[in-house]
């Protein structure tokens, strides 16, 4: 998948399930000439960053991009490096490596191939893909979700427009700067405490054709992780040799689509995720009753069948044993994936 679009099909599946929520949009109000300006400011803004910093767009120019990483975890630390090179959106190749795994992945021809070092990805590669699609992605605001604020915040030297939105998902919030470019966005998802929500930082913007994309990106979790990603090099690429985008050795194959679309629903009753199948299984209600008396969030890759390939607790207020894990995991089950012709695998969030 390309890697403005490494959560797609969590946003897809986002959208699924938004019909199981209450509406929490809210309507603002912009009483005088101030509010009404500050409001156009922020229209404007949007408007103009929109894709700005999208170095995946289709008609992009290709690129290349080398970054290194640092990921704090608590008292453990480790670093990284992170190397894309993107010809069009079905054509690129990307590449993670951390202590003790490697993530390697190469689309073209209407497939992609993937290699890993094992199918539990670790969540410093998926913290890692995540931040580089919110600074392709910006700051997003849907046709139906209206800022519920907007207020100019001094930052460094410069007058920054942040704008606050509220939807079915939760609350977000985006500053931008003069020029457009989001310079931080703050993520409250619904399903989960605001104390545990995202925070991002874009800094040193440097041009790319006609886009700009930061240099130094950060990521902060409500769990305390950090995440610095700083972009050593990114300029535009020519001649590209054919063998850079051969098929990785031992890698997997799935086929590629731009639209990748569920087959039947996901089979969850409501917006906390929280599916129940096979609840007659002892083992599973007590592993579900477990996670959920922890307030668990999970991160997983659902297989193309449906069924939990791997998981991670993202956060918990209690530990989780690895049994209950476990448990869980062999039972739950979620919907298909459809993308050019056949399942693909897809990963997502899941509260209790």
């Amino acid at each position: 998948m390309r890697l403005s679009d490494s959560l797609l099909r969590v946003v897809l599946l986002l959208g699924v399930l938004a019909v199981f929520s209450a509406n929490l949009c809210t309507q603002p109000t912009f009483a005088n000439d101030k509010d009404k300006e500050l409001k156009a400011q922020a229209e404007a803004l949007l408007a103009k960053s929109r894709d700005l910093s999208n170095i995946e767009a289709p008609g992009s120019p290709a690129f290349v991009l080398n970054a290194t990483i640092h990921y704090q975890a608590g008292q453990k630390s480790f670093d990284g490096e992170g190397h894309i090179l993107w010809a069009a959106p079905d054509h690129f190749r990307q590449k993670y490596v951390a202590p003790g795994y490697m993530y390697d992945e190469v689309a073209r021809d209407g497939s992609v191939y993937r290699a890993r070092t094992n199918d539990q990805m670790p969540l410093v590669i998926y913290k890692l893909r995540k931040t580089f699609a919110a600074a392709m992605q910006g700051f997003q605001v849907g046709p139906k979700d209206k800022p519920s604020k907007v207020e100019p915040v001094q930052s460094g030297g410069q007058t920054l427009t942040c704008i606050t939105v509220k939807s079915i998902h939760g609350t977000s919030e985006g500053c931008l700067d003069a020029d457009g470019n989001v310079v931080t966005i703050d993520e409250e998802p619904s399903y989960s405490p605001p104390a545990l929500g995202s925070h991002y930082e874009f800094s040193r913007f440097a041009s790319l054709g006609t886009k700009k994309f930061p240099q130094e990106l950060i990521f902060r979790g409500g769990d305390g992780d950090s995440l610095t990603i700083d972009v050593r090099q990114l300029a535009l690429a020519t001649d590209i040799p054919p063998a850079v985008f051969d098929r990785p050795l031992h890698s997997a194959v799935e086929p590629w689509c731009a639209s990748p679309k569920f087959t039947d629903k996901p089979r969850m009753p409501n917006a906390r995720w929280t599916y129940m199948s096979n609840f007659g299984n002892s083992d599973f209600a007590d592993a579900v009753n477990q996670l959920s008396k922890a307030n668990a969030i999970l991160y997983c890759v659902i297989n193309p069948a449906g069924h939990v390939q791997a998981a991670s607790v993202l956060r918990s207020s209690l530990p989780i044993a690895d049994g209950d894990l476990q448990a869980w995991m062999q039972s739950a089950e979620f919907g298909v994936m459809q993308c050019g012709g056949g399942s693909v695998e897809y990963e997502i969030e899941i509260s209790f």
